[in-house]
């Protein structure tokens, strides 16, 4: 393990205040890192759409939902029949989200 070292003269403000300052800009750091990512993430188009493209341009309507896996089929037979002319895609693999 490696350690760093940062040489701080001495300017009288004291450790304190240089560490707490120190602390502060690495929290505004992260916080605009986190927020300029977030950003960058919102420009990035869903590849889930992307199969249902022409039909969302067409204007029909699309429907993602999250469902408990134990539940998929209950449902989705509540949907054929309150909407008989829904199509109904499937589900996706379990795929944890960080592997």
């Amino acid at each position: 393990m490696r350690r760093l070292y940062f040489l701080v003269p001495d300017t009288g403000i004291g450790k304190k205040v240089v560490d707490e300052l120190l602390l502060a800009t690495s929290r505004a750091g992260a916080g605009i890192g986190v927020y300029m990512g977030g950003m960058v993430g919102l420009n990035v188009g869903s590849t889930r759409l992307k199969a249902f493209q022409e039909a969302i341009e067409r204007g029909e309507l699309l429907v993602i939902a999250d469902l408990p896996a134990g539940r998929v089929d209950e449902i989705s037979e509540r949907i054929r029949k309150a909407y008989p002319q829904a199509e109904l895609e499937g589900t996706e693999p379990r795929v944890p989200a960080f592997p």
